[in-house]
């Protein structure tokens, strides 16, 4: 599990779709910016299924990708990494990135 600090609409969306849970007070926590995200941060456990990364590249393009786009800055274990989500955004890569950022693995 990654625990995460992230917009709350967000955690709340992964934890209804069992991707997250609600964690308890141990290990570091990365987190996921979102410039001009309104909703306050909380902090959830991240599973790491199979398609966890697929799914959260799509509800952040999905939500905040709209014409203009957003720029998402994700704090991880091997530093920062800044993505601008588009809708023109390719999902599998942003996963990727996603990935990338908050473990540091690159499939």
């Amino acid at each position: 599990m990654i625990r995460i600090e992230l917009p709350q609409e967000i955690a709340d969306e992964l934890v209804a779709n069992q991707l997250a849970i609600r964690p308890g007070t141990r290990s570091s926590t990365v987190q996921i910016l979102i410039a001009g995200a309104s909703s306050a941060a909380t902090v959830i456990s991240l599973l790491q299924g199979p398609d966890t990364f697929a799914k959260l590249a799509a509800m952040l393009k999905n939500r905040f990708g709209g014409k203009q786009g957003v720029t998402v800055k994700i704090k991880g274990k091997r530093g920062t990494v800044d993505l601008v989500i588009t809708n023109q955004t390719d999902l599998e890569s942003l996963a990727k990135m996603i990935k990338e950022g908050l473990v540091g693995e690159f499939d």
